[in-house]
């Protein structure tokens, strides 16, 4: 009886150990695909870093795996010669062009692992959108003004959301690409009740980005998964609408952010369609920033960066980067279409091209977050599992 006893304790003392480690393995995960969504904690780009470290960690963990199929891998190949050409002819190294390639690499090699995806990627993503209201909070209670921005369309006293992205856009991006997920979670029947009420907090940290973008996309999502949302939430917009149509019309049709993008554009006319080069027009200049002397000729003298999607992709490389870019956009958008799954299909199609217009996101880990839910999402249907088409329901 007592070698029995000692037998079964020696047992326990495994498995807890198996699941302590399980814990601690997944709490890393977790923690590694947060900082993969950080880019302003520090001077150092962390979100790249720790993108990088996350694609070597599972290439080292399960070498066995194939990594590309012989399609993503063209397709990677293909942009990765587009970054290579750009920079030759123009003679010049810029590491930001070759970025989209690792992010790239990224969604694809990620979205390629289910627990990944649904629980670690999930609840990182969730910990940045409480992390982005709770500095907000603190914000409008007189505490430091830590990654919020102020003057919201002419709002002095008003503040928004962007967590530790660079803008409330890419903030916006984040907490729709996790809504996304919480959809495709539901329809696989892993959420509870408590993961309704992380969908409450979501929808509250995209309206506290007081971005007219991510609202709009907000809204198309709503419309097509969340309906008695949506209607309920269109008639109380209504009814604020009435009593406060001065202040409302005044953010909403404020022009301030869009007059800056139609500033910002001078500098890629001067340096892009000024150029008067086949080079240039074919291959870019190798890099997303126009120079210092373009600069001082366009009225927004301190930015050098390109906020419009095509503009950057033509600046950087040229018409046959965004030729490149249009038809993969394409492609992806036809994978869903495929398989008959249209709202996911129009999804991709208002970010790839509607969403890029407005700004930019190339350089940021968000795209690549969004690219990584959209592919996993495309694989689970494409597999014809068994998935409820009813509604999730906040």
């Amino acid at each position: 009886m007592q070698d029995i006893s000692l037998n079964h304790i020696h047992l326990s003392g495994k498995q807890f150990a198996h699941w302590l480690f399980a814990r601690i393995f997944n709490l890393i995960l977790v923690i590694v695909l947060l900082f993969c969504t950080i880019n302003t904690l520090t001077s150092v780009p962390l979100d790249k870093i720790f993108l990088c470290i996350c694609i070597i960690a599972i290439l080292f963990i399960n070498p066995e795996k194939k990594v590309f199929t012989s399609k993503e891998f063209l397709v990677v190949l293909s942009f990765t010669a587009i970054a290579v050409l750009s920079s030759v002819a123009n003679l010049i190294f810029f590491p930001m062009i070759f970025f989209p390639i690792m992010g790239l690499c990224f969604a694809i090699i990620v979205s390629k692992y289910k627990h990944l995806v649904v629980y670690s990627l999930y609840y990182a993503l969730f910990i940045h959108i409480v992390i982005g209201i709770i500095l907000l909070i603190l914000a409008f209670f007189g505490f430091a003004r830590f990654n919020v921005s102020s003057s919201v369309k002419g709002f002095a006293d008003l503040y928004s959301t962007h967590g530790f992205t660079a803008t409330v856009q890419t903030y916006g991006t984040l907490c729709i690409s996790w809504l996304l997920l919480y959809i495709l979670r539901g329809r696989m029947g892993l959420n509870t009740g408590i993961d309704k009420l992380f969908c409450l907090v979501t929808n509250l940290a995209i309206l506290l980005t007081f971005n007219r973008s991510s609202y709009l996309f907000w809204i198309i999502v709503l419309f097509f998964e969340f309906p008695v949302f949506f209607w309920s939430l269109t008639i109380f917009m209504t009814v604020l609408l009435i009593n406060f149509w001065d202040i409302l019309t005044k953010f909403l049709l404020s022009s301030g952010s869009i007059v800056s993008r139609i500033q910002l554009l001078q500098g890629f006319e001067i340096s892009y369609m000024q150029s008067h080069s086949l080079k240039v027009y074919l291959f870019g200049r190798g890099t997303d920033q126009i120079s210092e002397e373009v600069a001082k000729r366009v009225k927004w003298t301190n930015r050098t960066d390109l906020e419009n999607g095509y503009t950057m992709l033509l600046h950087s490389y040229g018409i046959i980067g965004l030729v490149a870019y249009i038809s993969v956009c394409l492609y992806f958008i036809f994978l869903f279409l495929k398989i008959n799954r249209f709202k996911e299909a129009f999804f991709l199609f208002f970010y790839f091209f509607a969403t890029q217009y407005i700004t930019q996101e190339f350089v940021t880990t968000t795209f690549y977050v969004f690219l990584t839910i959209m592919l996993f999402t495309y694989k689970i249907y494409s597999q014809k599992l068994k998935i409820p088409e009813h509604k999730p329901v906040i």
